[in-house]
């Protein structure tokens, strides 16, 4: 199931990725609200593509939801437009869920290597996903790979509408005692460039929104107790940032450059967790592309 605001171009590129993989079993779905006329462009090209269109606009959550609502399938994976299927993906999700596992989430590579903010971007995003990835029992899954069993969408049925941010659904599941955990081969690429302003701006609204999503209904005081540790948070993401990433030795130069953007990075996103947990998600994850 593919999420989509912007559509365009690059949803194509993303379906033909995963569509090469379609059979008798494998169905794609694209949950979007985009312009009104992307799924008659959708079925122009991939006729057998099930399109959810939403006139309005939806949040990612939102998306996601509906599209784990409408599939029908045993096991349903998620991911976005920005991502592409690599060979094997399809392989590697079925047989990664030959054990018992509640969910499974994948490796991500970055295809978008031509500036230092865009690896900066990735880092801050996914780089703890990249290769190389052990096959651990974890609850850190990305969700723009990963791929859920009925059973565990049964268990996060009540977060989906309305809909809240993935990291909430898997420790729900780890709370029901379901194993979630990491397959490398089950692997996508990211193709995502942004400005330094607009992934700021990305980076406060995710924050805010998460963290109000995770104090909804709590008591004033724990909510204010979070608040008041905000600014301790920068130097700790930084440093569990790069004690995740230094041990695949790879890209290490690329890691070293990025650093003041990933300071600046790890402060926006500190102001972000104050303001939600303060006041709440306001309307913020409805500008998160």
């Amino acid at each position: 199931m593919i999420v989509s605001r912007a559509g365009g171009e690059p949803l194509l590129a993303c379906i033909e990725s995963f569509a090469r993989f379609e059979d008798d079993g494998f169905e794609v779905i694209v949950a979007e609200c985009a312009e009104p006329t992307t799924p008659a462009t959708i079925r122009a090209h991939f006729p057998s593509v099930r399109v959810l269109h939403f006139a309005e606009s939806r949040t990612i959550p939102d998306l996601r939801a509906a599209g784990l609502l409408a599939a029908r399938g045993a096991i349903v994976a998620v991911t976005s437009d920005r991502c592409r299927g690599q060979d094997g993906w399809l392989r590697a999700v079925q047989s990664s869920h030959e054990r018992p596992v509640g969910a499974v989430g994948g490796a991500i590579e970055n295809a978008v290597t031509n500036r230092i903010l865009d690896w900066a971007v990735f880092f801050c995003e996914y780089g703890r996903y990249m290769l190389p990835l052990s096959s651990e029992a974890t609850s850190d899954l990305p969700g723009h790979n990963v791929a859920y069993t009925r059973t565990a969408l049964d268990a996060i049925r009540d977060l989906l509408s309305p809909a809240c941010w993935d990291p909430l659904w898997h420790k729900r599941l780890e709370e029901r005692g379901l194993t979630l955990a990491r397959e490398p081969s089950m692997l996508v690429s990211l193709h995502k460039r942004s400005s330094l302003s607009a992934f700021i701006a990305e980076r406060y609204d995710y924050s805010r929104s998460f963290a109000g999503q995770r104090v909804a209904g709590r008591p004033w005081l724990i909510r204010f107790i979070r608040a008041a540790t905000t600014p301790l948070l920068p130097p700790i993401l930084l440093v569990r940032l790069v004690r995740q990433i230094l041990p695949k030795r790879r890209h290490r130069r690329e890691l070293a450059f990025s650093m003041p953007y990933l300071a600046l990075f790890a402060l926006v996103w500190a102001a972000g967790e104050c303001v939600g947990y303060v006041a709440g998600p306001g309307t913020n994850a409805h500008h998160i592309d």
